[in-house]
């Protein structure tokens, strides 16, 4: 069980919730460090890092970051009248999409589709915020403090460690 008194099927909500946000976390850890030298493979064809090819990958970088800023309230005011899972579900899709994006720019040398995939994962990058929106549906209020510090550790801790 979690942290305070929860009946079992919440638990197993918490326990689903976590484990997706884990592996949304391992996925972002596991993209990142290979970024540069796409990003560079694609502009200049060489595999030496350059500057220019990292002010590309801060600019699609802080792209997902803008747009996660512009729409993640509306998917928490969203997700607070039709429940948390199906936009949970857009966020898997979302980044999946996204990541897709980023493969067809690696593969035909352009950077464009990289820019359109960290916009569409940043517009439905709301994985985190929901996960623990339902992290706190799910818990006593003695409990809600542990098991926000269990999610936050399980989710991000394991994936960048």
């Amino acid at each position: 069980a979690i942290c305070g008194k929860a009946a079992p099927r919440k638990a197993q909500g918490f326990a689903t919730v976590t484990v997706v946000a884990m592996l949304y976390f391992m996925s972002v850890a596991l993209a990142i460090p290979s970024m540069p030298k796409l990003v560079n493979q694609i502009l200049t064809g060489k595999d030496k890092v350059t500057s220019s090819s990292q002010m590309v990958l801060s600019a699609l970088l802080a792209t997902d970051g803008f747009f996660t800023f512009l729409t993640n309230n509306f998917w928490g005011t969203l997700s607070d009248r039709y429940g948390r899972k199906p936009f949970l579900a857009l966020s898997a899709l979302g980044i999946a999409a996204g990541a897709a994006l980023v493969s067809v720019g690696a593969h035909i040398g352009a950077v464009w589709p990289m820019f359109v995939g960290a916009a569409v994962d940043g517009c439905t990058s709301c994985m985190f915020g929901i996960g623990q929106a339902y992290v706190s549906d799910v818990s006593t209020p003695q409990a809600l403090g542990g098991n926000i510090g269990l999610f936050l550790g399980i989710a991000a801790g394991v994936s960048f460690t």
